[in-house]
């Protein structure tokens, strides 16, 4: 080196050469560090936005993303705060983590799904071990902690429901919406409006089927968030009325020179029985969204109650979703003309307009 490079050096103070040198270091480790705590803004920011649209799993998903930014490199950006931006701890990141947690939980049990105990140990752990509140976001942990104690009891009813047993489910459901403070919560509400449908298709009293669906018109009226308006348009193609219809023995027809004999009673329950099974197998087609599958079966419980209201605007509905508007539009047309104030046929024709 040169006498005048070496003049240069020496004319730099020591503290300063020192930064300069610290600088050069850890410009890296700062531009890593920017880069991380970026991400981990953007996905706080993206799950903020997704909460309030009520897409829980989606805010779940975002907050997973950012979580994995942190570590020993993003660790030694807090040292650099000081040169702009801003150090996010991880303890309280995994705590708002847990409250979106709890919150997709109770969206995934609202679209049926049961298997959700290892999520509800890692949303427990994020709000008891691994995250930390503030006293300012405090408030947030006490409302997470009363939802997870609300899923815990809606767990097991919707086993119970799984398995078939309604009777027992719905006395222990009745037990849950007695309860103060179970139905405190919007997001409690998703797996409770699933519940009511579940039961109300397998009551075999038409009232309770209809009180259980009122606590999901309830909730589509009181509430923005889209799901409940899809469960609410699924408990509408409920056949209420064929339960009762399905209890009616068929008509025979009788002749003076040969009566016709009497059915046995256990066939005729027996063909009952087929035919409910039939046009419930439809319904569960059409819910599914498998409407090419659902298609043949209705219009065959269709070509044997042609009169039957509920069966038709189940095929009515199904056609729709196939694109066959003309042939809606001729089932509507014969639901009004038995009853003119049927509003289910009357928005389904005013639909395709």
């Amino acid at each position: 080196m040169s006498e005048d490079g070496e003049s240069l050096i020496g004319q730099i103070p020591g503290r300063l050469l020192l930064f300069l040198i610290v600088m050069i270091v850890s410009a890296p480790f700062m531009l890593v560090g920017y880069y991380k705590n970026s991400q981990i803004e953007s996905c706080l920011e993206s799950a903020g936005k997704c909460m309030a649209s009520d897409d829980y799993l989606a805010a779940e998903k975002k907050l997973d993303e950012g979580a994995s930014h942190f570590g020993i490199l993003y660790d030694l950006y807090v040292i650099l705060p000081s040169f702009g931006g801003k150090y996010y701890k991880q303890d309280d990141y995994f705590g708002i983590r847990g409250v979106a947690r709890t919150a997709a939980i109770a969206q995934r049990m609202g679209q049926g799904e049961v298997n959700v105990e290892e999520l509800i140990k890692e949303a427990n752990a994020d709000l008891e071990t691994r995250g930390s509140f503030s006293e300012k976001s405090a408030p947030l942990r006490e409302v997470a902690r009363k939802q997870m104690v609300s899923i815990k009891k809606m767990l097991p009813i919707m086993r119970l429901v799984k398995s078939g047993e309604h009777q027992k489910a719905f006395t222990q459901f009745q037990a849950f919406l007695r309860e103060p403070g179970n139905l405190e919560y919007e997001v409690i509400l998703m797996p409770v409006c699933r519940l009511s449908v579940d039961l109300a298709e397998n009551a075999q009293n038409p009232g309770i089927g209809e009180s259980l669906i009122g606590i999901v018109r309830a909730a589509a009226q009181e509430s923005k968030n889209p799901f409940f308006q899809e469960l609410l348009r699924r408990a509408s193609m409920i056949d209420f009325d064929a339960k009762k219809d399905f209890k009616k023995p068929p008509k025979v027809a009788s002749s003076r020179s040969e009566p016709a004999a009497k059915s046995p009673a256990r066939p005729a329950k027996t063909e009952e029985k087929t035919f409910e099974q039939k046009f419930a197998d439809g319904l569960a087609m059409a819910r599914k969204k498998d409407f090419n599958k659902a298609l043949p079966i209705l219009e065959e419980c269709y070509k044997v109650r042609p009169d039957n209201d509920n069966i038709c605007y189940a095929l009515a509905l199904t056609l729709k979703n196939l694109g066959k508007s003309s042939e809606v539009k001729r089932l509507c047309e014969e639901m009004l003309q038995r009853n003119a104030e049927n509003t289910k046929a009357q928005k389904l024709l005013a639909s395709l307009k």
